[in-house]
């Protein structure tokens, strides 16, 4: 892969991604840290990932509440909070919407 603006703006991204998504889930927030627009952010991910910033976002939320849903007893309700979630509804909403089952589910799912 041929490095260069695109690869740096992707790493830098990921990075902020690691440190800030249990507080900062959206693009634009992320594209003013960045000091790039949206548009030129979305550019670089989905040129070197072939993933929107927004689908990177999802992805990191929703692969840290399924390692916590898998590896700890926390309820739903506490990962909703340590994902920066004020009301759980909204994270049960979210993570069902994306993997078309509840918190719940997956919990039970995954440990039988």
């Amino acid at each position: 892969m041929k490095k260069g603006p695109d690869f740096d703006y992707t790493i830098l991204f990921r990075d902020l991604l690691e440190g800030h998504f249990q507080k900062t889930k959206s693009v634009s927030a992320y594209a003013e840290l960045m000091a790039v627009s949206e548009k030129r952010l979305n550019h670089a991910t989905t040129n070197v990932l072939g993933k929107t910033p927004k689908q990177m976002i999802d992805d990191k939320i929703l692969l840290e509440a399924k390692r916590l849903l898998a590896h700890s007893n926390q309820s739903v309700k506490q990962i909703a909070v340590s994902l920066g979630y004020d009301e759980p509804t909204y994270f049960i909403r979210y993570f069902k919407k994306h993997l078309e089952q509840t918190p719940v589910e997956f919990r039970e799912h995954y440990t039988h």
